[in-house]
């Protein structure tokens, strides 16, 4: 079922027991309920029993980590130590290398959506961080991110390391976010100091001959 039907079912059940669930997080549910009313509901009844009054309670109660926002930072600093430090501590705690990419191609939309004036289903702190990032990041670098990845994603095989596939990846979207950005000037070296040495003066036999 389509995640606009389960958030309906949702809605429904809210108002109907008189739940005070935020839409925010009954519309989180509904998106990550993998089609599944039954799913959607049994969590609907665990944030009501845990007393989840936000997105950030719910994300909490589900040990979620919202780790995207932060590594599209490092990637738009184009400091590559940062970046590959960054991933190697992300692979520690996922099966599955790509959900990395796929975390920073959503941030990428979700700044598109912020900067064209919409509203994301999200609140709190993964709301506001991400209204911070949309305003340090040149939003004419935001499509040409995801473009990056599905051009990644259509050459790379079944077969292929997803480990090497996801450094790829971040590489060449933090190339992405980073192009054109204009180098601090360098200084000119200093000019030799001048001095004021007179050339010598040679004296002739006259000069030596007067008194």
């Amino acid at each position: 079922m389509a995640p606009a039907d389960i958030m309906g079912r949702l809605v429904h059940v809210a108002k109907h027991e008189e739940l005070s669930t935020p839409p925010v997080v009954l519309a989180y549910i509904a998106k990550h309920s993998g089609g599944n009313v039954r799913t959607a509901l049994t969590s609907l009844d665990q944030a009501v029993r845990a007393g989840v009054g936000s997105l950030d309670d719910l994300t909490r109660l589900r040990g979620v980590s919202d780790r995207g926002p932060a590594m599209f930072q490092v990637l738009a600093s184009g400091d590559h130590a940062r970046i590959y430090a960054e991933l190697d501590d992300w692979l520690l705690s996922t099966a599955n290398p790509m959900e990395i990419v796929s975390a920073v191609v959503q941030v990428a939309a979700d700044l598109l959506v912020i900067r064209s004036g919409g509203t994301l289903p999200l609140g709190g702190e993964m709301l506001q961080v991400r209204k911070d990032l949309a305003l340090s990041v040149d939003p004419e670098r935001l499509l040409p991110v995801m473009k990056v990845v599905w051009d990644l994603k259509t050459r790379i095989r079944a077969s292929d390391d997803p480990g090497s596939n996801v450094l790829l990846a971040l590489t060449l979207i933090s190339e992405v976010l980073t192009r054109g950005r204009q180098q601090a000037p360098q200084q000119p070296a200093p000019a030799p100091e001048q001095t004021d040495t007179q050339p010598e003066q040679r004296m002739s036999l006259a000069d030596l001959q007067k008194p």
